[in-house]
């Protein structure tokens, strides 16, 4: 039979264990006297309750299995709550734990590793409260007087009767926060003083909840001596059947303030996020510092070179620019990083809290009261300028986002400027998932050459339209080239509106190097190109056959002719046999120039790195030059040539230098090859060219030596149109001057020691 003519005890259960915690707590409730129990799971959570004067149980019951410091620990962290408090401890190792925790201060300890043993800790548990209760002489209105007089909430003591609550007493703490006087408070209406007209009939509505039995609370206005502020209201019936009951105050305008400001710089730091420059940021920023900070002079400074520049501020007067050194206040709090308060240049040089702003600058509030500033406002300050520094960090982001943005559509823009205007056709193309090229754009020049306008090919397979079938493989090999990111440049035959025609082909994919399905493939036309190549393989086969032919066929009669004249010559002595030799002898030097012409004549398809110097020695040595000297005025690099039409070059030069220098009044000439940039010149120190004949020396046939071909200098120039080179005559030179250009020079270093050699 459970007993009830004692109040009931209060026992708060430690336990993690949520099985046993179910179990121990109805064991709890199965004493015979009643029990009013509380859990927690942790003995920190235990050590807050029993922290509490108004909620301390009158026994702990913690349970742990641990003998080791965590189990000591449980014991301590409750301990150092309260004194006097008793501790059961239950365990399923009695031995292992009882000697630490009695030491640690514990009450008692309970082995209960079955039923039996936890409804023995169970009763214990509740036999310590009781005896806990009646030595301190505790009930729960024990409680709550002690706490009217302790706490430095604001209580009040009424008899509430119907929607009145008459005033029996009320605590220091009451007179302190309200600012009322605790004497005349005594009797009167409580909701006529401490609510405005407008709000009282909340109280009355909240006087007939409380007499109905109901304990609760709210947070609302109530009037003080010195004007409204918000409360925390707690109502407590002092028991059944009673007319009183507590009300208990909480002030929570500092709380409620707080929570304003947060609002509101959640709100302001929305729009500052939302803003798209630094100086948006700075405009929101003096916006908010007023209304949240409290002081009428908010200023948002920026660095801009080496002052901190004034962005945006409430001064009705402006703000100056500061020097962005150690020697003004706001330029070290800069540099330091550190929050403080500085005096502002001005009129007025008001003190004011500076907040650094990282890298963007510094934000300023004030005046400051009294020169000082609370640690409410100091906090504020600080949060404002954290998310102002991220609204910056984000509107300069997206500064150079905008700046990226404009710098890449002024290239997407020169880009397409420039492939529409490539002189040669160009499409942009994009492989799909099949391999296949599809067209994305094509410039004027295609829809031009190709014959095929954009709207045509665009999204269709480029290949269906250009591909002669003739090169289908190839074409397939080419884009596996470009899917796998390589670039082609190659010689192909496309289908055009005008028919098949060579183009070389270049193809860039997008990403070099990598599997890329973008990219471009520009055509240039080399079908005049081809038909050249083609007709100089045929003039160079006509060259070979005509060359035959003088070596052949004039050769011949020649070579009988001569060994006539041989037998002639042995049998008979006759003037006429001189002059017979002499027009022999010139027909051979005429077949010999023929066939260097014909010969030499042919372009140089494969030039090689040659040795100049070495080729002109060559050439020099080759050459009868009675009395004369070969003079290389500087040491030449290797040039790119045929090597032994390079030395019919310098051999034909060399000879006509001798037979038009070297004379019976002359004993020789001094033969010069000097270096220029674009190539070299070839001087002698002989009478030189007559003006009259500069334009005519090098067409075949013409020569002002008696004995000359007038092949010599019409070798020359066709080895140089064959080289792609240009000869000219330098009619300011004191003797013949040649001088050759286009001519292009190697790295001796990339040329092996055995090229150039003399041939």
């Amino acid at each position: 039979m459970r007993a009830h003519d004692t109040p009931a005890v209060s026992v708060l259960y430690v336990d993690g264990d949520a099985d046993r915690r179910r179990a121990v707590v109805g064991n709890l409730a199965g004493t015979p006297h009643e029990t009013e129990t509380q859990t927690v799971e942790t003995a920190a959570a235990a050590r807050d309750r029993v922290s509490d004067p108004a909620d301390r149980p009158d026994c702990v019951l913690l349970a742990t299995d641990r003998a080791d410091a965590t189990g000591v620990e449980s014991v301590e962290l409750v301990r150092e709550a309260d004194a006097t408090v008793p501790i059961v401890v239950g365990t399923d190792d009695r031995a292992g734990v009882a000697p630490a925790a009695l030491d640690a201060g514990a009450t008692d300890v309970v082995e209960w590793s079955d039923g039996v043993g936890r409804r023995l800790a169970a009763r214990r548990a509740v036999a310590a409260a009781r005896q806990f209760r009646a030595e301190t002489g505790r009930s729960a209105d024990a409680r709550v007087a002690t706490l009217f007089e302790n706490t430095s909430d604001a209580i009040v003591e009424a008899r509430v009767e119907g929607d009145r609550a008459h005033v029996v007493r009320v605590n220091e703490s009451f007179s302190e926060v309200f600012g009322y006087d605790a004497e005349e408070m005594v009797g009167r209406d409580l909701d006529e003083v401490i609510h405005s007209p407008d709000r009282r009939d909340i109280g009355r509505e909240y006087n007939q909840r409380v007499a109905a039995g109901e304990s609760f609370e709210a947070e609302g206005a109530r009037m003080t001596a010195d004007g409204p502020r918000e409360f925390l209201m707690q109502s407590v019936r002092v028991g059944d059947g009673s007319d009183r009951a507590y009300f208990v105050y909480t002030d929570i305008t500092e709380r409620k303030q707080r929570e304003k400001v947060l609002r509101m710089m959640h709100d302001a730091t929305r729009e500052m996020m939302l803003a798209e420059t630094k100086a948006d940021v700075a405009d929101q920023t003096v916006a908010t510092g007023v209304n949240v900070l409290g002081l009428p002079q908010t200023t948002v400074f920026l660095v801009e070179g080496d002052v901190l520049e004034p962005a945006a501020t409430t001064a009705i007067e402006g703000v100056d620019p500061i020097p962005l050194d150690r020697e003004s206040e706001p330029g070290e709090l800069y540099t330091t990083g550190e929050t403080g308060t500085c005096t502002l240049p001005g009129p007025d040089d008001a003190t004011v809290l500076a907040v650094p702003l990282g890298a963007h600058g510094v934000l300023t509030a004030g005046p400051l009261p009294a020169d000082s500033v609370d640690r409410t406002t100091l906090q504020v300050a600080e949060l404002l300028a954290t998310n102002v520094v991220s609204a910056l960090d984000r509107a300069e982001r997206e500064d150079l986002l905008r700046e990226r943005e404009a710098e890449l559509k002024e290239q997407r823009d020169r880009f397409a400027a420039l492939f529409e205007n490539v002189p040669d056709p160009a499409v942009s193309y994009v492989f799909d998932a099949s391999g296949t090229m599809q067209v994305r754009a094509v410039n004027s020049a295609f829809e031009d050459v190709m014959g095929y306008d954009e709207a045509t090919v665009v999204g269709e397979d480029l290949d269906e339209f250009i591909i002669p079938p003739a090169q289908a493989r190839e074409a397939a090999d080419f884009n596996e080239e470009l899917m796998a990111g390589n670039s082609l440049h190659t010689e192909v035959r496309r289908e055009t509106a005008n028919g098949v025609q060579d183009f070389l082909l270049h193809g860039v994919p997008v990403a070099l190097g990598e599997r890329s399905v973008f990219g471009f493939a520009i055509y240039t036309d080399t079908t005049e190109q081809k038909e050249r190549e083609r007709q100089l393989r045929r003039q160079n086969e006509r060259l070979d056959e005509f060359a035959g032919i003088v070596s052949h066929d004039l050769r011949n009669p020649l070579t009988v002719a001569r060994g006539h004249c041989d037998l002639l010559a042995a049998e008979y002595e006759h003037e006429s046999l001189e002059d017979l030799e002499w027009a022999l002898d010139r027909m051979e030097a005429l077949i010999d120039d023929v066939l260097t012409l014909a010969r030499k004549g042919k372009s140089v398809e494969d030039p090689e790195p040659v040795r100049f110097d070495r080729v002109v020695r060559s050439a020099w040595a080759g050459c009868d030059t009675p009395r004369s000297d070969l003079v290389l005025a500087e040491a030449f690099p290797p040039v790119l040539a045929d090597g032994e039409r390079l030395r019919a070059l310098f051999e034909n030069l060399f000879r006509n230098a001798m037979e038009h220098a070297v004379t019976d009044e002359r004993d020789g000439v001094t033969v010069t090859v000097q270096q220029h940039p674009r190539g070299f010149a070839v001087a002698d120190d002989g009478p030189g060219i007559d003006q009259a004949d500069v334009d005519v020396v090098f067409e075949q046939g013409y020569t002002t030596a008696a004995d000359g071909t007038g092949f010599g200098l019409a070798i020359v120039e066709d080895i140089v149109e064959a080289h792609d080179w240009s000869v000219c005559i330098d009619e300011a030179a004191d003797g013949a001057r040649f001088v050759f250009s286009g001519v292009e020079w190697c790295d001796p270093e990339q040329v092996g020691e055995d090229v150039g050699r003399p041939v």
